[in-house]
């Protein structure tokens, strides 16, 4: 019955098409929003134009159309939970957008190939940049962001606002991947020929009683012409898990202020800082936690690469675990099938070759149009010891989760 309800739930979803220039199913995304016949767990393609306000409070996904992209001012995504749409799962990919709300979402968001932060200037001073740009999410279960850059404001006080975090968050799951963030940039006072000093600038990441998982990312401390620096991450509260070989976090100034600051509990490895240096409440284990890095979408019929950095020859277990749409008789096609705790996933070995240099994994996804705009998760689970030198309970540990949407 539990495999019935899954086909059924594809077989229900519809696929709409937006586009401002006419010839689609409406010419807005407000408008489709608004349809009673559109539903939760249908698809929104979405052709490129700027689309104001968006205000989703349906399980809908919202699509650019492949290789395109779309603008809205402002999207706020709230109230939305697991018992709407396939699985409760929201995905928005292809946006660009100055500001990004999501707030008290039970179900799963996705952020796949998201651009937070449009490009501006002063209008007397044309060469002086500023950036506008806020994404906030507030008591959210479960947001995933993958292949995204977030950017806080950069600006000059009083001629706008003051600067805004990358992101900021509070009572939220996050999980982000493949992506940067970069905080805001306070320039200062506005005088007639400059800008002077201000205040420190906000980090790329200020977050309050959160769960974090961070992998593959690069978070940058807001740049300030303010005497000292500001933070790449601070976190009052909560947890953070941040792994990631070759990424980096690091302070605007890159040696007053340390990378990371708050409180919480967690660890980060495989991750530079700049300046080096640990909380006290954050470890560093060695050799450094594993670490999948894979695409944010997946091209139908196309091959993707999923990397796994893990102790050199150490097993591991790559998990792919596709949407709740991805039906029963697509399963096969995409490989082999195995079970867990009711939901379908596909299992590949894998050995690992070191924290710096991955082990490839790459799969084709079936040339089905069916497939087009679902999602997988993907994970892996390495024994953290190579054969004939692990003890007789060996431990075990999990990558971050990764989401990649099919295109």
């Amino acid at each position: 019955m539990a495999g019935l309800s899954l086909v059924l739930l594809a077989a229900l979803s519809t696929d709409w098409k937006v586009d401002p220039a006419g010839g689609a199913d409406f010419t807005s995304i407000a408008a489709a929003l608004a349809a009673p016949e559109v539903q939760d767990g249908d698809r929104l393609w979405i052709a490129p134009g700027d689309y104001g306000q968006v205000f989703v409070e349906k399980s809908v996904d919202l699509l650019a159309l492949p290789g395109q992209r779309y603008h809205a001012s402002y999207v706020r995504l709230r109230d939305l939970g697991p018992a709407a749409g396939a699985a409760g799962t929201t995905t928005v990919q292809g946006l660009t957008t100055t500001t990004l709300r999501i707030e008290r979402c039970a179900g799963r968001i996705e952020l796949v190939d998201v651009e937070v932060g449009i490009d501006g200037v002063l209008p007397h001073d044309p060469i002086l940049p500023m950036v506008s740009g806020s994404c906030e999410i507030f008591n959210a279960a479960d947001v995933r962001i993958s292949g995204s850059l977030l950017r806080g404001s950069r600006q000059c006080y009083p001629e706008a606002s003051s600067p805004e975090p990358a992101l900021l968050a509070e009572r939220s799951r996050i999980a982000i991947s493949g992506s940067t963030l970069e905080g805001g940039n306070d320039l200062g006072v506005e005088y007639w020929w400059s800008c002077s000093p201000h205040y420190p600038s906000p980090p790329a990441i200020r977050a309050a009683d959160c769960e974090l998982w961070l992998s593959a990312v690069e978070l940058r401390g807001g740049v300030t012409n303010w005497p000292g620096s500001s933070f790449a991450l601070y976190l009052n509260g909560g947890t953070l898990d941040a792994r990631g070989s070759g990424a980096e976090l690091w302070s605007s100034g890159q040696a007053a202020t340390a990378a990371i600051a708050g409180n919480g509990s967690g660890t980060l490895s495989g991750i530079a800082l700049a300046p080096a240096g640990l909380p006290a409440w954050l470890t560093s284990p060695s050799p450094a936690r594993p670490l999948l890095a894979a695409p944010a979408v997946a091209d139908l019929g196309g091959s993707a690469a999923v990397e796994l950095y893990a102790p050199l020859g150490a097993p591991a277990l790559l998990a792919i675990s596709p949407h709740a749409a991805f039906d029963t008789a697509a399963l096969p096609r995409l490989g082999p099938v195995g079970f867990d705790l009711g939901q379908p996933y596909l299992l590949h070995p894998a050995l690992g070759l070191g924290e710096t240099v991955p082990s490839t994994r790459s799969f084709t996804l079936p040339a089905d149009p069916g497939l087009a705009g679902f999602s997988f998760t993907l994970q892996a689970l390495v024994q953290m010891c190579a054969p004939g030198v692990c003890s007789p309970a060996p431990e075990y540990d999990l990558t971050p989760l990764l989401t990649a949407l099919v295109h």
